[in-house]
């Protein structure tokens, strides 16, 4: 009884050693997917803004101030939908126009804001002390974020089901193969020499070590 409780615990044991295993590496995985699948996305806002930045910029060169303020306001006025892009021209005075953005400070560039949602922003200092802003939310990134999130959760739990599972199957077939060692020692000890280690012939460490058991007790006989 002592000895089937013993079986019991190290199969439990080795049975939480697989899924720990199998959790972690889909961990790991699913880590590693949802950087790669953010990453992509805000690369891909990114490069709208640096688009958008270009546009307007040029038309400052070309044409001035007044001629990117108009153009601006033209662009804002064409897209009303949530998920525009943002825009904004400071004043040397470090006055806001078009949309409602924090005044930018030096040094300029890239600029996330953890607002609700969260924005990225690019500035761009202009001529005479102005500065352009270009501007976009990350909410696309938070909701594939959460969506990814919700199904690597309902992985991890099928992860967890079938490695206990698969362990506790696995682990089973490898204590009876060595309680059969046991059971057959055990017996050999008390007379019975013609007794021996059942063979599996599947090749693995388990039937050699039989193997050479078997040999030993031929010897012993």
């Amino acid at each position: 009884m002592r000895r089937r409780r013993l079986v019991l615990h190290a199969g439990v044991r080795l049975a939480l050693l697989y899924a720990l295993l199998f959790v972690v590496s889909v961990g790991i995985l699913a880590g590693l997917l949802v950087y790669t699948v953010r990453t992509a996305i805000e690369d891909e806002v990114r490069a709208q803004i640096r688009s958008e930045t270009n546009l307007l910029l040029f038309e400052y060169r070309e044409d001035g101030l007044e001629e990117l303020l108009e153009e601006t306001e033209e662009r804002i006025e064409k897209s009303r939908s949530g998920h525009r892009l943002s825009y904004m021209v400071q004043s040397p005075e470090g006055r806001v126009v078009f949309d409602r953005v924090a005044p930018a400070t030096e040094p300029y560039g890239w600029r996330r804001d953890e607002s609700d949602p969260p924005m990225l922003y690019l500035f761009s200092p202009l001529g005479g002390g102005y500065v352009l802003g270009v501007g976009k939310d990350l909410a696309g990134v938070a909701v594939v974020e959460q969506a990814m999130l919700r199904a690597l959760l309902w992985v991890l739990a099928a992860v967890v089901v079938l490695g206990t599972g698969g362990g506790l199957l696995l682990s089973r077939r490898t204590l009876a193969q060595l309680d059969e060692i046991t059971r057959a020692a055990r017996e050999i000890g008390d007379g019975r020499l013609s007794r021996r280690i059942p063979l599996r012939h599947n090749g693995d460490e388990l039937d050699r070590l039989a193997e050479k058991l078997n040999g030993m007790f031929d010897s012993i006989e």
